[in-house]
């Protein structure tokens, strides 16, 4: 997603909005969550660092490091 974003120019402060938009399910009723928890101006790294906790196990994000 960071790279479709960066590829057509998406600005740093719309990358959120683009990506919530194509979220569905589970993840669009995390999001909506998360949204609430995390409040205004949140940012790629939150937003990023966030769904990776929620959806990949650490030995997962570990996994893909690699």
């Amino acid at each position: 997603m960071k790279n479709l974003l960066e590829a057509v120019s998406v600005p740093a402060e719309d990358q959120i909005k683009m990506a919530k938009i194509q979220l569905t399910d589970v993840a669009r009723t995390w999001w909506l969550a998360e949204e609430e928890n995390l409040g205004e101006d949140i940012t790629w790294k939150q937003f990023s660092d966030s769904f990776y906790e929620s959806f990949f196990p650490e030995l997962a994000r570990k996994d893909m490091e690699e």
